[in-house]
């Protein structure tokens, strides 16, 4: 969303409130213009003709998620009023503080096999789901096992983890239940197959929170491609244009945006070194859901 050549400014919504409250569920009181600062370029952040909001107005702080800003030439105004008419969250390191554990089990399989885990690996298979997954790591590394073996391996132990260590992000719950309140359609799309994602939403009270929920084996592709993107849409009756998707990995952004979907990128530390290029991608970002909470 950086400017270039002769327009240098765009539209925002001025809230009569804190500058660091998220403006969700607020009126706005004004409209003024803004011009990208030179200090925040690529960081989302812009200063303002006001000295008083200097710094203040983060890109998640700035429009998420009621206003699309449209920009135009220097003294034009444009604004959006209309918010996603959907939301769709990923589950591990989006809604749930899950990679670590994915790392302890691919720990001790490959020390089972008396393997070291190569340091590519992970980023390697972060966008694929869990039979993509098998299948890569076979044939990279020639397992004389077979596909089925060894996601009934990983699944044992990722079933026992996630019902003893896997935690929400903080404020998650907070901001799922604050849509849910207001009528929102909420999707799930999630690389996790369901011996472990469906028992991991009960344990924390969301399940009930969702309309649809969607995983990369009904799709039969991971999130390189967006079939599942285009599934959670479909199954919540919306138009991918009109939804908003929280995700954490560049793949999964790349393949939203390809399909016109509008995304809010969610910091997670193994995606850390993609963090720069995600939030140039995305609409959105964020590195806590207390930022979108009143």
């Amino acid at each position: 969303m950086t400017t270039r050549g002769a327009a240098p400014y765009k539209a925002a919504i001025k809230y009569n409130l804190p500058a660091q409250k998220s403006p969700e569920g607020l009126k706005p009181v004004g409209v003024f213009n803004v011009r990208e600062c030179p200090q925040c370029v690529g960081k989302r952040m812009f200063t303002c003709n006001n000295a008083a909001y200097t710094h203040a107005l983060t890109n998640a702080q700035r429009t998420l998620p009621n206003v699309n800003l449209i920009v135009g030439l220097p003294g034009d105004i444009f604004i959006n009023m209309t918010k996603p008419k959907a939301y769709i969250f990923d589950l591990d390191g989006t809604l749930l503080e899950s990679m670590d554990v994915w790392s302890k089990i691919d720990d001790a399989f490959f020390k089972k096999r008396n393997i070291t885990r190569p340091d590519d690996y992970t980023q390697a298979i972060l966008p694929m789901h869990i039979d993509e997954t098998a299948v890569y790591t076979i044939n990279r590394f020639g397992l004389n096992e077979t596909p089925e073996a060894i996601k009934q391996e990983w699944l044992d132990m990722a079933i026992k983890a996630y019902s003893t260590e896997v935690n929400l992000k903080p404020h998650a719950k907070e901001y799922l239940e604050s849509l849910n309140k207001k009528g929102h359609k909420l999707a799930i799309a999630t690389s996790l197959p369901p011996e472990i994602m469906i028992p991991a939403l009960h344990k924390h009270g969301i399940y009930h929170i969702f309309q649809a929920i969607c995983t990369a084996s009904e799709v039969g592709c991971g999130k390189t491609k967006p079939d599942i993107f285009l599934l959670a849409a479909k199954k919540l009756g919306t138009a991918p244009e009109d939804c908003l998707l929280f995700d954490d990995l560049l793949a999964a952004a790349k393949s939203a945006k390809s399909i016109g979907m509008k995304v809010c990128a969610v910091y997670d530390k193994t995606s850390a070194k993609d963090w720069k290029e995600i939030q140039q991608l995305a609409d959105y970002a964020i590195t806590s859901f207390q930022e979108l909470l009143p």
